[in-house]
């Protein structure tokens, strides 16, 4: 290795030490703020909102209204639209707002 005390050559030094560490996540994937192999995503339990959106057909309950019930925000709506995880404050608001349980409108599934 060069060892350069020139401004420059450090900031390289800097750039090609961090690069190195991204090389080795190469093979991973960031899953909630943790990195874990291809393999282990693949494994892990996510969530699905199917349950919710049938409740909400049931009781001819559109997205958006549901949205200005509980008050939570498009981009909520978005997350929930796309399986992906949101508070749990935010799914007990959900269940005060329709009078139901947590597993009426949320389900585990395996990838």
């Amino acid at each position: 290795m060069i060892v350069c005390r020139n401004k420059k050559c450090k900031k390289i030094e800097l750039f090609l030490e961090f690069f190195s560490k991204l090389i080795e996540y190469d093979t991973k994937e960031c899953y909630n703020s943790m990195y874990h192999t291809i393999d282990e995503v693949k494994n892990m339990k996510s969530v699905s909102y199917k349950p919710l959106f049938k409740l909400l057909l049931d009781r001819e309950i559109t997205k958006a209204q549901l949205r200005e019930m509980c008050g939570f925000s498009t981009a909520v709506a978005t997350k929930l639209n796309k399986n992906e995880p949101v508070s749990l404050t935010i799914l007990l608001t959900v269940c005060e707002k329709l009078d139901c349980d947590l597993n009426e409108i949320i389900e585990t599934v395996t990838e």
